[in-house]
Formats: C-alpha cells, structure tokens, sequence
C-alpha cells in the first residue's frame, strides 16, 4: 500500500525517490506512534500527581493533627506533675485544704482519680 501510495504521489520519482518518501512515511508513523505513547506517559503521570497531592494534603492535616495532640498532652502532663506534687506535698503534711483537682477543657473543675481515693483513705480532704 505504500509503494502504491508513494508512486501515486510521485510517478516519476524512480527507485530512489520511492525509498526516501517510504522513509519520510516511516518517520512520519514513528512520530505520531511516539507522541501517543507521551500523551499517555502524560496522562499517566497526571494522575499520579493528583493522587500525591491527595497525600500531601493528607500528611499535612495529620502534621496539625498531630501538633495539637502534642501541645494537649504537654498541658495533660504538666497538670499530672501538678497534681503529684501537691499530692506529695498532702502526704508529707502539708495544709488539708490543698486542691486535688483540674480544670477540664471547659474550665469546669473536677475531682480526679487520685483525689478520689485519696478522699475515700484520708476522709478530712474536700
């Protein structure tokens, strides 16, 4: 078909003439063959892209995640170390009136475990 193809457009080309446009119509194939094959590697690594962003995002929102968890169990800790101590400082004799309790995120002060059983063996702290 191509050689048909070929003479039709150039009858008097001869031999060589016939082999450079089969070449130029070779080329012209492999081209097109190769630019499908980019379109593809193309779309291919759009989505790729799409779906790395996806985690980006993801990593990111569990990056803040996770600062805000750290910054409340810092608070939690420091609230802990404040509660021993001053169930340290009960049980070493210091003032009965001492608070056993915390402040909730609400601001709302509540009893905690410790106070609780300390309450139920040494019934003269409130």
């Amino acid at each position: 078909m191509r050689v048909r193809r070929c003479q039709a457009l150039w009858p008097d080309a001869g031999p060589r003439g016939r082999r450079r446009a089969q070449a130029q119509q070779r080329y012209r194939e492999r081209r097109k063959q190769r630019f499908i094959e980019l379109e593809a590697t193309l779309d291919s690594m759009s989505a790729r892209l799409a779906q790395l962003q996806g985690v980006q995002q993801q990593n990111q929102a569990l990056q803040e995640q996770m600062g805000e968890l750290g910054a409340l169990l810092r608070a939690k800790e420091a609230e802990l170390a404040r509660v021993h101590s001053q169930l340290a400082a009960s049980s070493e004799g210091g003032s009965a009136d001492t608070p056993l309790a915390f402040q909730d995120g609400t601001g709302e002060v509540r009893m905690n475990r410790i106070q609780a059983l300390v309450c139920v063996h040494r019934p003269e702290l409130p």
